[in-house]
């Protein structure tokens, strides 16, 4: 566990996250959180970003666990090559939607 840093514009943004750089407590997410996170990436979060990360975190709640890509995809009409595009991976899209570790396995197909 550790306390990461993410610098945006002139605030800081302190949140836990575990060793591999996902978000400790789901409910300490917030939009500047992912903003921060993309912006690391080198990214920027336009609408069509912040429609799946906000899809993927609803999904979470509704289903009261970690949604697999795959459903996701089909729900939302998604290929996960697009995700890919967007994203530059899918464990990108995870990490940016504060969820929490997926595990080595699941993780695997998400890089």
């Amino acid at each position: 566990m550790g306390i990461t840093q993410l610098k945006q514009a002139t605030a800081f943004i302190a949140v836990e996250v575990d060793e591999e750089g996902f978000l400790e407590d789901f409910n300490n997410w917030s939009e500047s959180f992912a903003d921060a996170i993309a912006l690391d990436h080198g990214l920027t979060l336009d609408y069509e970003k912040l429609q799946l990360v906000g899809r993927m975190r609803e999904a979470y709640v509704r289903n009261g666990s970690i949604i697999s890509l795959r459903k996701m995809c089909r729900e939302n009409e998604i290929d996960k090559k697009r995700i890919q595009h967007l994203f530059g991976s899918c464990l990108l899209l995870w990490r940016l939607s504060g969820l929490p570790y997926p595990g080595e396995e699941a993780r695997s197909y998400l890089s």
